[in-house]
């Protein structure tokens, strides 16, 4: 059986589907809530930031870094080679449980590997888990990565059953 979906994008560059807006839920900071739920054994701190979904401004407020620059180190931590930069050095004062995981990580699988663990999870929470379950419920839902778009008009529904979800699995996260 297959499903026939036609997307349409409207001058307001806003995509409709069934003629009803989409909205978007997304898990903030996603990659590194996955990593807290991963591995419990890493600095409160960061943890806390990860599923509350404030880490990039915590990073921000702490190493004094522009709007964004949070983010941006973040990703480097995740998809680059460990370095020896300030940057990295004062967020391994700011997080020495997180950093030495990641760094022993790399070293051991290689830097690559490390963001490789976080998108499996990403793929494994997201695409085989969440997903079957919204669409077993009767929801015509459409995954970008750590995102689902859906109608408008199920979006606070949607989002408490992804709530659900992820409170079964134990995987704390925030979901905007």
């Amino acid at each position: 059986m297959f499903l026939k979906v036609e997307l349409v994008l409207i001058p307001s560059t806003k995509l409709t589907f069934d003629s009803e807006h989409l909205a978007e839920l997304d898990i903030a900071n996603a990659q590194f809530a996955i990593a807290a739920y991963i591995n419990g054994d890493i600095d409160d701190s960061f943890k806390y930031h990860a599923q509350n979904g404030t880490l990039y401004q915590y990073i921000e407020q702490q190493l004094g870094l522009e709007p964004k620059g949070g983010k941006q180190l973040m990703f480097r931590v995740a998809f680059d080679k460990a370095k020896t930069t300030t940057e990295f050095e004062n967020l391994r004062k700011l997080f020495p449980k997180f950093m030495q995981w990641v760094d022993t990580y790399k070293q051991q699988y290689g830097y690559k590997m490390f963001s490789n663990l976080l998108q499996r999870k990403e793929a494994e929470i997201m695409i085989d888990g969440l997903l079957p379950f919204l669409i077993n419920k009767g929801y015509e839902i459409f995954t970008v990565h750590d995102a689902l778009r859906v109608k408008q008009s199920q979006k606070e529904e949607i989002r408490n059953f992804m709530q659900h979800y992820f409170d079964e699995i134990g995987f704390r996260c925030s979901i905007k």
